[in-house]
């Protein structure tokens, strides 16, 4: 009888532990800390590949200023320039910074802002925003034996405009079109979800955001800050989960971690394994707080409202966070030309309303939920594609249901039943 007491009375406190160290997990993964506000990649756990930046400034004026930044050991990089605005991309292999909150000591001289954070599993990038045309004019890496640390110095020099467009032009660039579909850092074969002879329904489902670029951040829930790009990955896993459950329904997704890539991929993506059905999944931020719940977006070549309009320009920019060129949006129109009189616009457009008809009375929407504007993810040729926003982090109620994993599986529940009527309604896609 003792034994039975003792027993009891270590087990309640061994369960209390338990569900808080759950609780922690959870909570984890669907915020990020103040530092992540910051840090891009902030709060990430060192790789044992990866290089530390544990410190960084910078001294000078607007005429010439010197970057130094502190590494663990030797790390190699390179530079590229960037045009409108004008930058710097620094591209290293995987850095885990560990650098201050304060970017006051960064953002001194020519260098306007400091931007930081992962690109992909194997590799990171500094963005320096000029205050002016500049190039690197010298470049060296010290040894300092007795702190244990390697030094790497930039020393950037203000130039007239001829110039930097001169060298703009005359560099090797990093192209930001894939030469072939990448698929979670992996080559993806183009035939692997070929129509031909495929059996199965093939969905697309795009986690929004990634990697250094954040998306959008929630600033109403105490000392910690929501990040878009966890809510739309975390979101996205919840729905595959769902979808792997139904037979003749094979699921993909654009990224399955926190992993940056460009729109142009995304889109290529989808094309590559003929797709037959895309939804790119976000949760953005507007300057008008009071709006909030849900709104699904299919392209179209004339924005359907102003808001809009604005929502799919900040959204084709995103490349120009990590550093890259943003896609040509003339694309866009090249495309639009015939997409109302082709079955991929019929379907996108029926789809978006069944959307909106299982939604309605359950899910919180906008007002005039469905609308339309120039979203370069949306352009996969005959690839369906609608853009789902679940709510807006710039409202307090939507933000806090949009990290509540039981109405994240809600609104996955009513969006499975969109994609089976939509699969039983449409014909195949030639």
């Amino acid at each position: 009888m003792g034994y039975k007491i003792i027993v009891k009375r270590a087990f309640f406190p061994l369960l209390f532990m338990i569900m808080c160290f759950c609780t922690a997990l959870l909570s984890q993964s669907l915020y990020a800390s103040e530092n992540d506000a910051n840090e891009v990649d902030g709060g990430q756990a060192r790789p044992n590949e990866a290089h530390i930046l544990f410190a960084a400034r910078s001294i000078g004026n607007t005429s010439r200023t010197r970057l130094i930044m502190d590494f663990d050991r030797p790390v190699t990089y390179k530079s590229r320039l960037l045009d409108d605005p004008k930058r710097i991309v620094l591209q290293f292999p995987k850095v885990f910074f560990k650098l201050p909150n304060s970017k006051s000591a960064l953002e001194q001289g020519i260098i306007r802002t400091f931007r930081y954070g992962a690109i992909d599993q194997k590799s990171s990038r500094i963005i320096l925003n000029l205050q002016t045309p500049a190039l690197i004019i010298n470049e060296q890496m010290q040894e300092l034996k007795d702190d244990k640390r390697f030094r790497v110095i930039l020393d950037i020099e203000s130039v007239d405009e001829e110039l930097y467009q001169s060298k703009l032009q005359a560099q090797s660039t990093i192209s930001s079109e894939p030469k072939e579909v990448v698929k979670n850092g992996v080559s993806a074969q183009f035939n692997e979800f070929s129509k031909e002879g495929r059996e199965n329904i093939l969905i697309i489902l795009d986690p929004g955001h990634g990697g250094i670029d954040s998306g959008a951040k929630g600033k109403n829930l105490g000392n910690q800050v929501v990040v878009e790009k966890n809510i739309t990955l975390s979101f996205a896993k919840i729905l595959k989960s769902k979808l792997d459950d139904i037979q003749g329904i094979e699921v993909l997704l654009t990224r399955k971690s926190d992993e940056f890539i460009t729109l142009s991929k995304r889109v290529a993506f989808a094309q590559a394994n003929q797709a037959d059905l895309f939804i790119s999944i976000h949760a953005d931020s507007l300057r008008e707080h009071y709006i909030r719940g849900a709104s699904i977006y299919t392209l179209s070549k004339k924005a359907s409202d102003q808001l809009s309009e604005r929502l799919a320009q900040s959204e084709n920019m995103v490349d120009e966070v990590a550093g890259e060129r943003p896609p040509n949006i003339a694309a866009v129109n090249d495309i639009l030309s015939d997409l109302t009189t082709r079955e991929t616009g019929i379907f996108s457009h029926s789809f978006a309303r069944i959307v909106l008809t299982q939604f309605k009375g359950k899910i919180n929407l906008i007002k005039n939920p469905l609308r339309s504007a120039g979203f370069h993810v949306l352009k996969a040729p005959g690839v369906p594609s609608i853009l789902l926003e679940l709510g807006y982090l710039s409202n307090h109620e939507d933000e806090k249901l949009l990290i509540n994993s039981k109405w994240q599986s809600k609104v996955a529940d009513y969006l499975v039943k969109s994609i089976q009527q939509h699969i039983r309604q449409a014909k195949p896609l030639p």
